[in-house]
């Protein structure tokens, strides 16, 4: 008895969302005031004919279809949160409408708590029944929504084992999102939407029978939650809203199952693969453009925890550690992470400068000698390095170091000379060369300085016979 009126009440809200439901929820109205409620204020309250038939119940009939418009998202107010996701369901059965409907009002309530920054909005069953439809309110709607998800709800009797059995099935998943162009050259290109989603949604099982309810619905309302948040994950990226992003995937990352299927390591695989370049980039987006270093450390540290060193930005991840220790005061630290990048790429020209300014910072001009020997060969590291970048830090940290003041002086003029604006470099190199002559213990600074200033650097072994071919 109690299941059979909690399935009349569920139905009753699913057709007041309906057209329909409205024009009857309206003649009921009008039934019930004109046959006693008129009679009632005319005794008691209203005598005053005017009011009593015809502007009270205008008034009633105004505030019923207000409430029934913006409940069923047909009157839309603007969009409040970061994003807003419009859901959109297809159905010809009121049972399956009914099943499916709560399983969706129950995820979206589930998402009103865990994500703030994200509204899901389920309007009226069959509000829109094509994916060109639904495409073209998008395009038309972004005040109202910034995307949208469309399913086909399908029902029917199968066999399973020799009984039969009614099932729903969801079909037919179709996602639309108002893009704009992808003109820069950030984290957005690493992102294909189309093919991340199959990936994402390979093997999914979205089939609903009543005699196993309870596993059933669980199973949907997981679906639904990864392929939406997933979707909204992507999407936040291609909207620049990088920070929900972030947190997005790494609740992904925490809630993903085991198994070792291929689908399973398929999602697992790219959605570690997208992870690692988010916080990678989220991190160096708060460091380099917001100077927001404690973030970015934060950052770098948990993708650290999560993925170790098996990934393709962790040699970038660590020297950017040993930078932001250093800006905590933490040269142990600077160094520990500038050795486990060395491991990675002993060659690069990030550990030069790292173990050069080590140097300059401990006043070792022994080191600072050996690594920027390396950085003389212009034809390995041109456009390999943002030079202009490290001549602004070493210049930031000079002033800390007085003792060591001709060793950044040094540093800053070679950089400059060799990579940034040769003409500012040289006049530097021949102020330091001045100052830096009569100290015994600067001697090889002194020969590299002299070095550079004379012959512009350290040749390509093919320098001379290039040079003779090409005359």
């Amino acid at each position: 008895m109690s299941k059979n009126f909690k399935e009349n009440c569920e139905s009753l809200a699913t057709y007041w969302n309906s057209k329909k439901g409205l024009a009857f929820f309206i003649l009921t109205f009008i039934t019930i005031y004109y046959a006693g409620i008129s009679k009632f204020l005319e005794d008691n309250v209203f005598e005053n004919k005017l009011f009593r038939i015809w502007l009270i119940p205008i008034i009633f009939l105004i505030l019923i279809y207000l409430v029934w418009a913006i409940l069923s998202y047909r009157i839309n107010l603007y969009k409040k949160k970061v994003l807003t996701t419009g859901i959109f369901l297809k159905c010809t059965d009121s049972v399956s409408e009914i099943r499916i409907k709560e399983i969706i009002d129950d995820f979206v309530n589930e998402m009103k708590d865990e994500f703030i920054e994200i509204k899901f909005k389920l309007f009226p069953i069959n509000y829109i029944t094509t994916k060109s439809q639904l495409s073209r309110f998008v395009a038309n709607n972004e005040h109202i929504i910034d995307n949208a998800f469309f399913a086909s709800i399908h029902n029917g009797n199968c066999l399973e084992g020799t009984q039969t059995v009614s099932k729903i099935e969801i079909q037919n998943i179709f996602f639309s999102g108002y893009f704009d162009s992808r003109g820069d050259l950030d984290f957005r290109n690493k992102i294909n939407i189309s093919q991340d989603l199959n990936i994402r949604n390979l093997n999914k099982d979205w089939q609903y029978v009543e005699s196993r309810s309870f596993n059933d619905k669980s199973k949907i309302k997981h679906n639904l939650k990864d392929s939406l948040l997933f979707f909204n994950g992507l999407y936040s990226i291609y909207k620049k809203e990088y920070d929900l992003a972030l947190k997005i995937f790494r609740s992904l990352k925490l809630s993903e199952n085991s198994e070792d299927t291929l689908a399973d390591k398929a999602k697992r695989n790219r959605l570690n693969e997208i992870l690692v370049g988010l916080f990678t980039f989220n991190a160096f987006d708060k460091y380099i453009g917001k100077r927001d270093i404690e973030t970015a450390f934060t950052l770098l540290k948990e993708c650290e925890i999560l993925f170790k060193e098996n990934h393709r930005f962790s040699f970038n991840n660590f020297t950017a550690l040993a930078r932001i220790y250093f800006e905590k005061d933490d040269l142990s630290m600077a160094k520990q992470y500038t050795d486990k990048a060395k491991e990675l790429n002993k060659f690069s020209p990030v550990i030069f400068c790292n173990l050069g300014f080590f140097g300059m910072v401990e006043n070792n001009p022994e080191q600072l000698f050996q690594n920027y020997l390396e950085l003389a060969h212009v034809y390995r590291y041109s456009n390999k390095l943002d030079f202009l970048d490290v001549v602004h830090f070493i210049e930031l940290h000079k002033t800390k170091f007085p003792d060591s003041l001709h060793l950044f002086d040094f540093a800053i003029g070679t950089l400059n000379f060799l990579y940034v604006d040769k003409e500012l470099g040289r006049q530097q190199l021949k102020e330091v060369r001045e100052k830096i002559k009569a100290i015994l213990s600067y001697s090889k600074i002194l020969i590299l300085t002299n070095l550079l200033i004379e012959k512009g650097g350290i040749k390509s072994p093919y320098y001379y016979r290039d040079r003779k071919r090409a005359s």
